[in-house]
């Protein structure tokens, strides 16, 4: 799994880490992380991911909950059932069902 964040520095990052993982032939799930920020940059990267065959299995929203969590060093599904926590929620099970 590449997380990314829709910046160009995110993604030039995940083009970097998507090649060394098809050196050796890793399967790629990809999760877009603060999508919100910039949603244009995150649908290029989605629409990327597409055309490369690459599945996006989640895209989770900007939230102050996460930072306050690991401010105070709680698990964010501990500390919180906000936007973000429900997507990492989803990510997690979506990773599980291919179990």
């Amino acid at each position: 799994m590449i997380v990314t964040e829709p910046t160009a520095s995110g993604f030039h990052d995940f083009e970097r880490l998507l090649n060394l993982a098809n050196n050796f032939n890793v399967t790629i799930k990809v999760v877009i992380n603060k999508f919100d920020i910039a949603e244009k940059k995150a649908r290029e990267i989605e629409k990327y991911c597409i055309n490369k065959g690459i599945e996006v299995i989640g895209k989770i929203p900007f939230d102050e909950e996460i930072i306050k969590s690991i401010s105070e060093g709680i698990p964010p599904v501990l500390y919180s059932s906000g936007p973000a926590v429900q997507a990492l929620k989803n990510i997690a099970l979506s990773l599980f069902n291919d179990f």
